[in-house]
């Protein structure tokens, strides 16, 4: 007894897949083109040109965050001085950029001379605030109080105005002979969830750097609509940020991200349990990690550990939708409100790519512009996007299969009317519209 229970925990223990928000994956495949153009940014830098910073933008699931920390790790170990945040949904937690000051205070490398790099470490440990202003012709000034100590700063500044202090860093890095650091680089997740403040002070320093030769660049990563937002911030955002689309897998990817990490292990996948696999996760990485994990621990408990099997991969599949279900969309749906669920429950039954805010109002039978503020919080807490005037669609993939199975849709369904509609909603024996992003059938 005692012997099986051990040899469960070591199952568990090579067990290669390793679904979650940010782990990388033992094989990360498919990402190669951008990983290649941050590489072009540091060699074009390295030769004294300059380059656009970059955008990765999707839907959850699809891997951003793992891609983002993966770039991040190859800047540092090319000697960029760098700083990963995460950006945060409530006003209180919103302190971005002063987390930007200090990882940078962090990472400043040390100096055996007194030039600018570290000149500029003793200005960055006491400033205490900062006020930075943009005049009319577009120059860029900066005044600042500092700490009698130089101890590190107290409390926050304004984070939508430190982004001239990290300028100032990176033309330090520049000025320093000393040094073997390249430039500034900031890596920044979640960046739609920024104030617009935010978002126009580092589109504006991306701006300057690029004007003024400063070997500074933005990586950020971000929900679909994160290029609208940018814009709105500042009408030039286009030209400043070269925006990637990271979706998902191809066939060929996603066989390769399940066979590599158990090939690894000494452990092959019938073709069967691919196909099965594969047409599930439909690309998505995120998926094709839990039904990875799902099926590999099948094929363990039947101490099959060297092949898994079609009948494996049924049953991890089976278990992979539950894990899905009570996790990745269970724990979105119950943070909604009453009002947000019956909102996205019509989205849903849309049954399309997209939804328009006005197919939705005529399933609750009421107005765009009376749902304006639902849809707005939706939009704020991550759970939909628009990319497009008047076009919504879920941020996570499935989503609108799970919530087709949901009591609220149920409920939407018996109140919803006449054949123009009744059209767009899945007939009794299970035929439904499913979009591009859902897995699930009613």
């Amino acid at each position: 007894m005692l012997a099986n229970a051990i040899l469960k925990d070591m199952e568990k223990q090579v067990n290669p897949y390793v679904p979650g928000a940010g782990l990388r994956p033992a094989a990360l495949v498919g990402r190669d083109p951008v990983i290649g153009d941050l590489r072009t940014i540091i060699d074009r830098t390295t030769i004294g040109l300059m380059d656009r910073s970059m955008i990765l933008k999707g839907l959850r699931g699809v891997g951003k965050t793992v891609l983002l920390n993966e770039m991040w790790r190859i800047a540092r170990e090319d000697g960029w001085i760098t700083a990963r945040v995460e950006g945060a949904a409530s006003a209180e937690d919103r302190l971005v950029l002063d987390q930007v000051r200090a990882e940078l205070i962090a990472n400043l490398p040390e100096t055996k001379s007194k030039g600018p790099l570290q000149k500029m470490r003793k200005l960055m440990t006491s400033i205490e605030s900062v006020s930075l202003s943009v005049s009319p012709s577009h120059t860029l000034s900066a005044g600042m109080s500092f700490s009698q100590t130089g101890d590190e700063p107290k409390g926050p500044i304004d984070p939508a105005e430190f982004m001239g202090i990290a300028l100032s860093v990176a033309r330090a890095v520049k000025d320093d002979s000393s040094t073997t650091a390249h430039g500034v680089m900031l890596f920044i997740d979640e960046m739609q969830l920024l104030a617009k403040q935010e978002l126009s002070a580092i589109t504006y320093a991306c701006h300057k750097a690029g004007q003024d030769e400063i070997p500074f660049y933005v990586i950020g990563a971000g929900l679909p609509d994160l290029p609208t937002r940018l814009a709105e911030a500042r009408s030039y955002a286009e030209r400043l940020f070269t925006y990637r689309d990271i979706d998902r897998l191809d066939d060929a990817e996603a066989r390769d991200a399940l066979i590599i990490p158990a090939y690894k292990q000494a452990v092959t996948w019938s073709e069967g349990a691919l196909a099965l696999v594969v047409n599930e996760a439909r690309g998505y990485p995120y998926f094709l990690q839990q039904y990875g994990k799902e099926a590999w621990a099948v094929a363990s408990s039947a101490k099959r550990v060297n092949v898994i099997s079609e009948a494996d991969a049924k049953d991890g599949i089976t278990r992979g939708r539950a894990e899905l279900e009570a996790g990745f969309y269970a724990s979105r749906w119950h943070r909604a409100t009453a009002a947000e669920r019956k909102y996205m429950a019509a989205m849903a039954l849309a049954g399309s790519e997209f939804s328009t805010t006005d197919a939705v109002a005529s399933a609750l039978k009421r107005t765009a512009q009376s749902l304006g503020p639902t849809r707005a919080k939706l939009i704020e807490r991550g759970f939909i996007y628009s990319s497009y005037r008047g076009q919504i669609a879920f941020t996570v993939p499935g989503m609108g299969g799970f919530i087709m199975q949901t009591p609220e849709a149920d409920d939407l369904k018996r109140e919803i009317s006449g054949d123009a509609v009744a059209r767009q909603i899945p007939d009794e024996e299970g035929v439904a519209t499913v979009d591009e992003h859902m897995y699930y059938t009613t």
